[in-house]
C-alpha cells in the first residue's frame, strides 16, 4: 500500500493510501466492541467509504482452519456474556454483503491463499482455552471467535454501507492461549516491550509459545496481504 496521508480522526489512528488502483483507508479501531462501533461511526462520517471490511486477527474454532488461515465470514454474530452459557445471549446477527463474499472468496482462490467461508462469532472477553474454542464452533457453528467484527456490521449495515468481514487465524482451534500475556499489550493492541520482556522473564518456559504465535501471526499476516492486494485490484477494476 502505498500511503498519502496518515492521521488521527478523534482518537483514532488512520491511513489512507492506494493499493493496486483502489484507494483503501486503513483504520485502528482498538480492542473490543465499543471502541469497534464508535471507529465505524466515525469512519462513516468523516470519510465515507464505499465499503467497511473488518479485518484483523481470530480464533478458530473449526479443526479445518489452521493457524494463517482466512475466514471469510458470510454472517457475524455477536455475543454478549459467556457464549457458553446456557441460554447464551445471542443478540444480533449481521450478513455481510452477498457480493463482496463471493468477490472475496473468488480473490482468495485466485491467491492461493488457504481459507473458508462461513460464520463469525464476536464476543466480550477472549476465548482462550482449546476446549473452550471447541464448544463455541460446535455451539454456534462458526469459523471463528474474535471481539469486534459484529458491532463494526451493526453500524455499517444500519448506515446502508456494504460490509464484508476477513479474519486471519492467529491460533487454532487446539491451541491454548495465556490469558495474563495479554496484559503486554496496550487497550489498542499494541505490544509494550517492557511487559513483553518482564513476563517473558518471569515465565521462562512461555518463550517457545510466544515465539510460535508470533510465527502464526507473520503467516496470516503474509496471507492476508497477498488477498489484500487481489481484492484491492477487483475491487478498484
Amino acid at each position: 500500500m502505498s500511503v498519502t496521508e496518515t492521521g488521527n480522526e478523534r482518537g483514532f489512528a488512520f491511513w489512507r493510501g492506494r493499493l493496486d488502483g483502489a484507494e483503501v483507508l486503513l483504520v485502528q479501531t482498538g480492542i473490543g466492541k465499543a471502541k469497534a462501533a464508535q471507529a465505524t461511526r466515525v469512519t462513516l462520517e468523516r470519510f465515507a467509504p464505499s465499503v467497511v471490511v473488518s479485518t484483523g486477527f481470530a480464533g478458530g474454532t473449526q479443526a479445518s482452519l489452521a493457524a494463517g488461515d482466512l475466514a471469510i465470514a458470510d454472517r457475524v454474530w455477536s455475543c454478549s456474556g459467556d457464549p457458553l452459557a446456557e441460554p447464551s445471549a445471542t443478540t444480533m446477527s449481521s450478513a455481510c454483503a452477498p457480493k463482496l463474499v463471493e468477490l472475496a472468496r473468488e480473490c482468495a482462490a485466485k491467491a492461493k491463499t488457504p481459507h473458508q467461508v462461513g460464520g463469525i462469532l464476536t464476543v466480550d472477553q477472549v476465548v482462550a482455552e482449546a476446549e473452550r474454542k471447541h464448544r463455541v464452533g460446535q455451539k454456534f457453528g462458526v469459523l471463528a471467535v474474535e471481539m469486534e467484527s459484529a458491532a463494526v456490521a451493526e453500524v455499517a449495515v444500519a448506515a446502508g454501507t456494504p460490509f464484508l468481514c476477513v479474519r486471519s487465524i492467529s491460533d487454532a482451534v487446539d491451541q491454548d492461549l495465556h490469558l495474563e500475556s495479554f496484559r503486554i499489550a496496550t487497550p489498542d493492541g499494541r505490544i509494550k516491550p517492557l511487559s513483553a520482556a518482564l513476563y517473558l522473564a518471569a515465565k521462562p518456559t512461555r518463550v517457545a509459545e510466544a515465539l510460535r504465535m508470533r510465527h502464526q501471526v507473520r503467516l496470516g499476516a503474509e496471507n492476508f496481504a497477498i488477498f489484500c492486494a487481489a481484492f484491492a485490484q477487483a475491487v478498484g477494476g
